[in-house]
């Protein structure tokens, strides 16, 4: 229960042209009463966006003949991101097989909740407090076909905790994540070619035959 006079009413600080450049269903979220007050602002939300390391694109692009707008739909970045594994696997013909990965998804679960929603299904169906889960084959094949397979032929990759990450290292260009991660979509990329040794963990003198044993046990 709201306390009068604790709690501005925001609507009377804005015109209706002004809320209308907002999310809809974010200012939906701020009303609480039907007599119009809005009572909560959205200052703190995100969605997602796919973001493009431009650098390593534009060799690419003009390579491959690609432009951004095949990166409009979900068909569309697979296409591009075969491209890419093909044209960087050209770079070394002597390696077989050494394409690399073009893009990234942050979160497995937002993509299929947002896709089934785009062809016109609710993944999850709320009604007199029931809940429906709607496995429409072909669709969620569909979805299916878009994301594993991809990930399968090495066209997309998930390699750290977040696709900002593997961007920074140069493992995607591209990855599809909130818009509250852009601040942490790296300025550079980071390689490391250099190779160091790697030994076994240091032992006992005259203690190898016991570890050996060990490994038995």
């Amino acid at each position: 229960m709201l306390i009068h006079h604790k709690l501005a009413d925001l609507s009377q600080y804005f015109t209706e042209d002004e809320l209308s450049k907002y999310v809809d269903s974010y200012i939906q979220e701020g009303y609480f009463n039907q007599d119009g007050s809005l009572y909560l602002f959205p200052v703190a939300k995100s969605t997602e966006i796919t973001m493009l390391n431009k650098t390593d694109w534009e060799p690419f692009a003009e390579a491959a003949g690609t432009t951004v707008d095949e990166l409009a739909t979900t068909e569309g970045i697979v296409q591009v991101a075969q491209r890419y594994y093909e044209w960087t696997d050209a770079q070394t013909p002597d390696v077989p097989a050494d394409g690399k990965a073009f893009y990234g998804r942050d979160s497995m679960s937002n993509y299929f909740l947002i896709s089934m929603k785009q062809m016109g299904k609710e993944l999850f169906e709320v009604k007199d407090g029931k809940v429906t889960l709607n496995t429409d084959k072909e669709l969620v094949r569909r979805i299916w076909d878009n994301y594993y397979v991809p990930f399968m032929k090495g066209y997309f990759a998930s390699l750290g905790k977040f696709r900002s990450d593997d961007v920074k290292t140069g493992d995607v260009i591209a990855y599809t994540g909130s818009t509250s991660s852009a601040v942490y979509f790296p300025d550079s990329v980071e390689t490391e070619d250099s190779s160091y040794p790697i030994f076994p963990e240091n032992l006992f003198l005259y203690s190898w035959k016991f570890c050996k044993w060990l490994q038995y046990l």
